[in-house]
């Protein structure tokens, strides 16, 4: 299994839609990276 590990860094986003598209770069990240499972701290 293929763990990606993540840690978030505090951010503010001044709106949902910015703080999604923020993580979904992320997911995206791993998934690229052919994750199984991403773990963000």
């Amino acid at each position: 299994m293929k763990i990606a590990t993540a840690q978030y860094p505090i951010t503010l986003h001044p709106n949902f839609q910015s703080w999604q598209n923020h993580t979904e770069k992320w997911v995206q990240s791993a998934l690229t990276e052919n994750a199984e499972l991403l773990l963000m701290t």
